[in-house]
């Protein structure tokens, strides 16, 4: 991780870049507790990362943080992928958003106990609806119904997703 780091432009002990942190180094330059404490370590049954930061250009200010962020989020995705074979690449931010056009999608009643009933735009004349819960377990898929029978689902929060040829519509409820 920490060459990935340091290729994106944050120095990281170790790396190829500065391989070896050396024992009489302080605990936040990332020396002997990094080199001896690591969990990366074969038959070792716990991963996980450590990471202690600059405040100068990391932490001192929003852009900074921002820029950090963004790409500790990039490094991130790629060591799964390439030490623990973890793709992110069929994920999507939390809103789901594909593309900045607003379509007129509403759902009610929200909370609903019996049915929810949709209201599309003029458009989507075949669509599948997905129910997910918090799991993302899909719990109901119905085609071209505007009037969906939920009374059988627990109480809960669940996701739904409208989907046409052209369309994706995301929503929460």
């Amino acid at each position: 991780m920490g060459t990935l780091l340091g290729n994106a432009g944050f120095p990281a002990v170790p790396s190829e870049q500065d391989p070896f942190p050396g024992t009489n180094t302080s605990y936040f330059s990332g020396g002997y507790n990094t080199q001896m404490h690591t969990s990366y370590i074969p038959d070792n049954p716990v991963n996980g990362v450590q990471l202690e930061c600059n405040f100068t250009n990391v932490r001192d200010t929003y852009t900074n943080r921002k820029r950090f962020a963004d790409s500790l989020a990039s490094v991130i995705s790629k060591y799964l992928l390439i030490h623990q074979n973890i793709s992110f690449a069929d994920c999507s931010t939390a809103t789901g958003t594909t593309s900045d056009k607003v379509f007129p999608i509403r759902v009610f009643p929200n909370p609903a106990s019996d049915f929810i009933r949709l209201i599309l735009p003029k458009d989507y004349m075949k669509f599948v609806v997905e129910i997910k819960d918090v799991l993302g377990r899909t719990v109901m898929k119905v085609k071209n119904e505007l009037n969906i029978n939920i009374e059988k689902m627990p109480k809960g929060n669940y996701f739904i997703s409208i989907q046409t040829d052209d369309h994706f519509s995301p929503l929460e409820g």
